[in-house]
């Protein structure tokens, strides 16, 4: 397990356009949001484990399939 702060996790999010549940939120709101929480924590392994060749092209990826995931249709 890897031990961050949660102004690190902050800092990632806003970096990467996640937006995070704020401290005192309601269960439903954390749960709404825990996918971006659980991409942050992503982030913040790949800067901390990986070489630094290999985050970026992971860092690549992710920004790649977030600019796809934006790009979808919304659903009627």
């Amino acid at each position: 397990m890897i031990d961050c702060a949660d102004e690190q996790i902050e800092d990632l999010a806003t970096r990467f356009d996640l937006q995070l549940a704020s401290g005192g939120a309601l269960l439903a709101e954390r749960c709404r949001r825990a996918p971006s929480e659980v991409q942050a924590l992503w982030a913040n392994f790949v800067c901390a484990i990986c070489e630094i060749h290999e985050a970026r092209m992971l860092i690549a990826a992710f920004r790649a399939w977030q600019a796809l995931e934006k790009a979808k249709p919304l659903p009627f």
